[in-house]
């Protein structure tokens, strides 16, 4: 879709097609200091649930070789 065909199919706002791209600033960010929201950054660590769930997945399943077994009897038969 052209951005002409894009623009007319979407109706915005006057006031927000005015408003110009957002520029965050690249310097002097301490994450120490702010919650620095402008980059989608989560202001806060995972809950430690999932903290939790994720060590216990990669304690159990992370050094774990695929089982192909099946996978390879059925490939077999069909590749004769």
């Amino acid at each position: 879709m052209s951005d002409s065909n894009l623009e007319q199919s979407i109706k915005v706002r006057d006031t927000i097609s005015r408003m110009s791209f957002y520029d965050p600033p690249l310097e002097n960010r301490n994450p120490e200091e702010h919650l620095l929201m402008d980059f989608n950054e989560p202001p806060l660590p995972p809950p430690k649930e999932v903290i939790d769930k994720i060590a216990h997945f990669l304690k159990k399943r992370a050094h774990a070789y695929p089982v192909y077994g099946d996978f390879l009897e059925v490939l077999s038969k069909y590749t004769g």
